[in-house]
């Protein structure tokens, strides 16, 4: 139920727009489960978008993800 001073929601602190967004198709935002999905997502679309190199390893696209996140 928290929400930050510019809008996030939940316990991912996501966007409602961005949930909404058709790269990440989630509709709510604010329960728990769509807010969980919705932040999961938008990490793997961080990761595909910004840390493709094929020389940065797995572990590491998942690293500059969470701290860009």
């Amino acid at each position: 139920s928290r929400r930050s001073a510019v809008g996030a929601v939940g316990v991912m602190q996501v966007m409602p727009a961005t949930a909404r967004d058709p790269r990440i198709g989630i509709r709510d935002a604010h329960s728990m489960e769509g807010n969980i999905e919705a932040g999961a997502k938008y990490l793997r679309f961080v990761m595909e978008r910004y840390f493709v190199d094929e020389n940065i390893a797995p572990l590491d696209r998942l690293l500059f993800a969470l701290a860009a996140y």
